[in-house]
């Protein structure tokens, strides 16, 4: 099959640490910090931060209140900041910021001490002042009265920057382990480079909705499920059959429908049948891995937990009627912006179901990709730092967070 390639601008620049106050210098001690103890060939976007101490082009929004200068918060502080840069879409380049000049750093709070930096307002985050090229109509707010700035453009990506940097504390939140005791026959198969067929089946987050590369706007990064290929192949030094047949707005039960369900991919409408028809279009397909990414529109539109497992239940019997020795990643979704409140509706709980799956079947892994966007969230993130659209969907970063706990299931130490 034809492989994917891309083009990945990246910028670094070594800059001194400053504070958002007072100036307070970082160690640039960083050998133990940078050291890798595995071996991970893929590239560093998707390369989980919580091995190697380093982040590549974590997001975000700085936000002015009370005319107070506009300040967002990192995962960690930063023992050496390596770039920070935002993209211009308009004339297809990445805009470098320098510390001391347009930024300064204390702890975890970047600011922003020159205009040159783009920020939003209290006000227009959430929706009491508008802007030009966001939406006010689709999204209503828990906040009484107000809708939520909404796009399925660029106009949050364009005013997100993006920081690069080293740090030393230790991530405490959840860390996805290798999965080889469940996917053995996925292991073997990569690691011994014979025929292999990766397939995603899931929705809108499973088509990259967001990812820059998708709506084509500058840098052009992949979607997740386009990265999580390229790292395979990159990693096991083999050719992968890829195919996605995810479909944006459907649910588990559109998954399972004979009759042809309304969706969107790139933003085109479609109608597609559910993996039935799918697999009936292609009688000699077999795929050998395929991830599922379902959950965020069940819990959105009230589909029980308990219906949920048994679509999804569904898929997998569906799929290994076509290749029984079939492995499955099941995907526990992001979670939907807590403000936006016909859409929030505890999108977590669905992945104890996907747990109960794993257990059932044999060659099943699950990942709980919802609970570490949570414990981002109360490390002191906010939600429109990692979100392409404001309500659903993750921009680059987020999606590059959806690789890292994939391959982390994928390859070993």
């Amino acid at each position: 099959m034809r492989k994917i390639v891309s083009l990945i601008v990246a910028v670094a620049v070594s800059l001194v640490a400053f504070g958002c106050g007072n100036s307070s210098e970082k160690s640039e001690s960083l050998e133990s910090a940078n050291k890798e103890t595995f071996e991970w060939k893929v590239d560093e976007v998707v390369t989980p931060f919580w091995k190697t101490k380093k982040i590549k082009n974590e997001s975000i929004l700085l936000v002015q209140e009370d005319g107070k200068t506009p300040r967002g918060s990192l995962l960690f502080a930063p023992a050496q900041i390596l770039s920070v840069v935002s993209y211009d879409n308009v004339n297809k380049t990445t805009v470098t910021y320098e510390q001391g000049k347009d930024f300064t750093v204390e702890d975890k709070t970047l600011c922003a001490i020159s205009d040159a930096m783009p920020f939003m307002t209290v006000d227009q985050v959430v929706g009491k002042e508008r802007l030009a090229g966001f939406d006010y109509t689709q999204i209503p707010s828990a906040d009484s009265g107000l809708y939520l700035p909404f796009t399925e453009g660029s106009g949050f990506i364009e005013r997100q920057i993006y920081v690069t940097y080293t740090y030393e504390e230790e991530w405490g939140g959840i860390t996805p382990l290798f999965a080889g005791d469940k996917l053995p026959k996925t292991i073997d198969k990569l690691s011994n480079k014979k025929d292999f067929e990766l397939m995603v089946f899931g929705d809108s987050i499973a088509t990259g909705a967001n990812s820059t590369g998708v709506i084509n706007v500058y840098p052009y990064a992949k979607s997740w499920p386009e990265a999580v290929h390229q790292a395979l192949e990159t990693q096991y030094q083999t050719e992968i059959g890829f195919l996605n047949k995810s479909v944006g707005g459907w649910t588990s039960e559109n998954a399972i429908k004979s009759t042809e369900s309304i969706g969107w991919v790139g933003g085109v409408q479609i109608t597609q049948k559910g993996i039935g028809g799918v697999l009936e279009d292609m009688p000699d397909y077999k795929p050998d891995l395929v991830i599922l990414g379902f959950g965020m529109n069940d819990a959105s539109l009230g589909i029980s937990k308990k219906t949920y497992k048994l679509y999804m239940q569904r898929i997998i019997t569906l799929i290994r009627e076509r290749n029984p020795e079939c492995e499955f990643i099941l995907l526990g979704t992001m979670i939907a912006n807590p403000k936006a409140i016909n859409q929030s509706k505890n999108q977590i709980a669905y992945y104890e179901k996907l747990e109960e799956l794993v257990e059932e079947n044999e060659g099943v892994a699950s990942v709980n990709i919802g609970q570490m966007h949570q414990e981002m969230l109360d490390k002191g993130k906010k939600y429109i730092d990692m979100t392409g659209n404001n309500v659903n969907h993750p921009n680059d970063f987020l999606a590059a967070v959806y690789g890292m706990n994939i391959l982390s299931l994928l390859i070993g130490e």
